[in-house]
């Protein structure tokens, strides 16, 4: 997006309209995050809409369980760390309730995911670089965090691991990475602090 800048044809607009790049980047920014926003997430809401209206079966009011919160608790009957469940943590509410949920944590996580692929962009000028490093990094920490420990500690601290916005929601990625500080509270921090900092940078 940004990589390709200095193409002749933006050089030439420039030349006709002078405008701030600071300008620019924004507008390319605002851009690409309601184009990525716009291709995910209707076709899932009117994918859901479709199903419920289509359905004989009132899904939507089926009860989900959210937020349930974990900490680490040795068991002695296996002599391993497993995750223990912390009472009274949770709460229950409507499958659409949880469908709403997911689909808001998904868009905090493509802006996080356009922010940063925007910094590497405007890094880089060639767009094939900027591409493969986003390509490659998103993949090392896609596997790294499930696949190294000392990358799994540290694991809410990258926003690509909360990617899966539906395990997020329901509490399934803490056991995912046997990382309990993986809640949706942290994950909201982690996002927005993720795509301010790339903004910025």
């Amino acid at each position: 997006i940004v990589s390709g800048e200095c193409t002749p044809a933006t050089l030439k607009f420039l030349l006709v309209q002078p405008v701030k790049r600071g300008k620019i980047l924004f507008s390319k920014f605002i851009v690409s995050v309601i184009t990525v926003l716009s291709l995910i997430l209707i076709p899932q809401i009117v994918g859901m809409t479709v199903v419920n209206m289509t359905s004989d079966v009132d899904a939507s009011s089926y009860p989900v369980r959210i937020e349930q919160k974990y900490e680490k608790s040795f068991d002695q009957s296996s002599g391993e760390i497993i995750m223990k469940q912390i009472p009274d943590t949770s709460r229950m509410v409507t499958n659409t309730e949880n469908a709403v949920r997911t689909i808001g944590y998904q868009a905090l996580f493509i802006l996080s995911a356009c922010s940063v692929i925007f910094m590497i962009s405007t890094i880089f000028k060639s767009s094939m670089i900027s591409m493969a490093v986003s390509v490659i990094s998103t993949i090392f920490l896609a596997i790294g965090t499930q696949a190294i420990s000392a990358i799994r500690d540290v694991s809410h601290l990258l926003f690509t691991t909360y990617a899966d916005a539906g395990s997020l929601v329901t509490s399934q990625l803490p056991l995912m990475y046997q990382n309990p500080k993986l809640t949706t509270t942290n994950g909201i921090i982690c996002m927005v602090v993720t795509a301010i900092i790339a903004y910025i940078i």
